[in-house]
């Protein structure tokens, strides 16, 4: 939870990690494995001091949680055809746009990459991820992502 709302007690996260890595260390059901890679690729992204800053045995330990296959399984699906001849229909060509992305242990929708120009005009980042979310990854009074989706957004942004 703290290091998903973005702030942790790295301290804590320390002690945490040291505890479940000592314990049942092979016997993680994969519920466990998905959450400690979220929880590492977090710690690693936002804070990147944390592995130089633990000790080398619980760095080593928590390698294995750095990489590896997406989170999420996600298949290609209809509307991915729709939404890539959409993008298309805007400009986006085979070199600029790509479906299925991963960062991390996360996929995206697509991928747009931003031309050399518009990111020198805009000041913005070069990758844009895209997500296609449900309504239910939406808050209905405030209209902001929740949830995993949250993580996944703050995640993108970095």
């Amino acid at each position: 939870g703290l290091v998903g709302i973005g702030s942790p007690d790295i301290d804590f996260i320390e002690t945490l990690l040291s505890h479940f890595v000592r314990v049942r260390e092979g016997e993680s059901p994969p519920s466990r494995q998905h959450q400690m890679r979220k929880i590492v690729f977090s710690l690693v992204l936002e804070h990147p001091d944390f592995l130089r800053s633990i000790p080398k045995s619980l760095g080593l330990a928590l390698d294995r949680y750095i990489d590896g296959e997406p989170l999420e399984a996600k298949p290609e699906r209809l509307f991915h055809r729709q939404l890539q001849r959409m993008l298309e229909s805007l400009g986006f060509g085979p070199d600029r746009l790509a479906l299925l992305k991963n960062k991390g242990p996360y996929a995206f929708d697509a991928r747009i990459l931003r031309t050399r120009e518009e990111v020198k005009r805009t000041k913005r980042p070069r990758r844009l991820a895209l997500e296609v979310v449900s309504e239910g990854d939406v808050c209905p009074v405030t209209g902001d992502v929740v949830g995993i989706q949250r993580l996944k957004e703050r995640h993108a942004r970095l």
